[in-house]
């Protein structure tokens, strides 16, 4: 073998040996670098789970939040309506009140009114339809005698036990309406001398559930007071 390819051989292996040598160098360097790299990557997915459950939770959240609010707006809602049952009942309450307190100023002095005619007029159930005999009723009693200006009517409705207590209130009021629009209309009845109030099923005719007592009960009771004159003064008018 000649100097030349003596050198050639040398050189090649020596190449060789340089190149094995800067692989096992690089593979050396970078292992470390790999292992940060992986260890990097785990971080990373360990973050992307938890950011995934910060999500699910959020969202949870979220959902929780909306069922609250509609929990309180219902219960909001449910609150307001108590409080508009609560309204009504005590605006009917002081209204019947005052329709007590307005018979009972009129009638304070009733040691000089009499009683100069009264009827009951019945109705079916469920209605405040004056009947053709209960009309005729009150035609009778509007032709009763009246003292001058010194004369009221008072009307008191009233409905039979079954039913609620607010309808029933009602329907009394409405019955008592009828009569004083009848005899507001036919009789020419001044509807400043007439007082009504509906009384519900309070103060029945006849107690009992029967067929017989709730029909005594679905009623209106029409009584005309009267003041007479004092026997003096009319004497002092006639000297």
């Amino acid at each position: 073998m000649n100097s030349k390819v003596l050198g050639a051989v040398v050189l090649a292996a020596s190449l060789i040996s340089g190149a094995c040598a800067t692989k096992g160098f690089v593979r050396r360097s970078t292992e470390p670098i790999q292992g940060q790299v992986d260890e990097l990557a785990r971080k990373q997915g360990q973050q992307g789970e938890l950011l995934d459950k910060t999500i699910q939770d959020v969202s949870a959240n979220k959902t929780a939040i909306g069922e609250t609010k509609e929990a309180v707006k219902l219960a909001d809602n449910k609150a307001s309506e108590a409080g508009s049952k609560a309204e009504g009942a005590t605006q009917k309450s002081n209204q019947n009140s005052h329709d007590i307190e307005a018979l009972r100023n009129v009638v304070s002095n009733l040691d000089d009114f009499a009683v100069a005619s009264e009827t009951v007029v019945y109705f079916k159930t469920n209605q405040d339809t004056l009947t053709p005999e209960g009309m005729t009723k009150l035609d009778e009693l509007a032709v009763a005698p009246r003292d001058g200006k010194r004369y009221f009517v008072a009307i008191e409705g009233f409905t039979d036990s079954t039913g609620d207590d607010d309808y029933n209130l009602a329907l009394s009021r409405r019955r008592a309406d009828r009569v004083v629009q009848y005899l507001v209309a036919k009789h020419n009845v001044p509807v400043f001398k007439v007082y009504n109030i509906g009384l519900g099923k309070q103060r029945p005719a006849e107690d009992g559930n029967t067929r017989d007592a709730r029909a005594k009960n679905r009623r209106v009771e029409i009584r005309l007071y009267t003041a007479e004159l004092p026997a003096t003064t009319t004497a002092a008018r006639n000297e």
